[in-house]
């Protein structure tokens, strides 16, 4: 008897991450081979936003609906969430429709990722899929206090330690068994505007990569439409190997890898996991060499203060940020460059590849993919 049709809620549906894993979704099947139901997440599903993106991504057989809810009204939340099998939840620092003046006020990220966790436990939810962020107080060494948007989405949902597996946090104490999370870049992201507000063309032509780090040191990237929606659900394959048996060579041992996104593998592969969706390490004089081999377009690195770099943050989300986005990159600059994903973990506590078959984008093949030739 065939297994009916499982549908995931999608928070933040019409924004780069949502996006990208509405659309991963509508491409890829559930563990049961059925094609997933997407029901995503906006404030306003009337708006010409919203009905745009429903047109865009919408399927010849309507599997794609879009719902009314707000991150900060747990009600809303609990009507959009229920009857769904999973949920792709996550917090942003921007606060739609305030600009953020105190640190304090920071902290929204908190209620909203509360809000999400409880409306999910309410609603039965089986698969709650978070994007979330390190602990850079403590990968930091205490240097850094401020990087609040990080700190928020940490400490909400993973807890007091990060590792591969992660059990401990607010989420898990209400969704234990439930729960996987995607690490990403926090604010790095090679999608073109974001890469545009760091690169300039000078009046003959060069393209200057502004970045606020040493040319040397290496930074890790994301590509939050693409790798965000490959990592959550991407199409599953089954990869066979067979090998023969030392013993009695005349049989074959044959070894079968599910690989795929977190939601086609399922809670059950993927729960209590930590996947980190960030692009190979990349140094600012390289993304200057292969800007310039891949376009044929002359660049170069000159860098700006990490003061501002938190300047050109503040639009974004309010002078509230304007300290933690410099203390981020004052940390970047100097990190250790044997470590990844901001210094927390090592190099190979990274298990995407070998778990889910998936690594994020590298500059290069963003630059081919998205066609992106310097700021226009």
């Amino acid at each position: 008897m065939p297994t009916a049709r499982r549908t995931i809620v999608v928070v933040g549906a019409t924004g780069n991450q949502g996006s990208g894993v509405v659309r991963a979704l509508l491409g890829s099947k559930s563990t049961g081979s059925n094609l997933w139901l997407v029901r995503g997440l906006t404030r306003d599903p009337n708006s010409a936003k919203a009905q745009a993106f429903l047109a865009e991504h919408q399927t010849v057989d309507g599997r794609l609906t879009l719902v009314p809810g707000h991150v900060y009204d747990k009600a809303s939340l609990q009507e959009a969430f229920a009857g769904a099998y999973g949920v792709f939840a996550m917090a942003s620092e921007s606060y739609p429709g305030r600009v953020l003046s105190k640190k304090e006020e920071m902290q929204h990220e908190i209620e909203a990722g509360r809000n999400m966790v409880l409306a999910a436990e309410e609603c039965g939810i089986k698969h709650f899929v978070f994007s979330s962020l390190p602990d850079m107080v403590k990968t930091t060494g205490g240097r850094f206090l401020n990087i609040h948007h990080m700190n928020n989405k940490f400490v909400l949902f993973l807890g007091s330690s990060i590792s591969v597996r992660c059990y401990e946090g607010f989420a898990n104490s209400k969704l234990f068994g439930k729960v996987s999370f995607i690490l990403t870049s926090g604010g790095l992201s090679i999608a073109s505007g974001e890469v545009g507000e760091l690169t300039v063309s000078t009046a003959d032509g060069v393209v200057q990569f502004r970045i606020p780090i040493p040319g040397y040191q290496t930074m890790q990237w994301t590509d939050p439409i693409h790798d965000m929606g490959t990592f959550a659900a991407s199409k599953s394959i089954c990869a066979t190997i067979n090998r023969m048996c030392l013993k009695e060579s005349w049989k074959r041992l044959t070894i079968s890898l599910y690989l795929g996104g977190v939601f086609n593998l399922g809670v059950e592969k993927t729960h209590g996991e930590s996947y980190l969706v960030l692009g190979p390490r990349i140094s600012a004089h390289e993304m200057v060499q292969t800007f310039t081999r891949v376009t044929g377009q002359a660049a170069v690195h000159e860098p700006i203060s990490a003061e501002e770099f938190g300047e050109l943050a503040v639009p974004f989300v309010g002078p509230a940020f304007k300290e933690d986005a410099t203390e981020m990159m004052e940390w970047i600059a100097v990190m250790p460059a044997d470590k990844i994903c901001y210094g927390a973990l090592d190099a190979d506590q990274d298990h995407s590849v070998t778990e889910l078959g998936l690594s994020a984008t590298s500059f290069e093949s963003w630059l081919y993919r998205s066609g992106w030739r310097g700021p226009t």
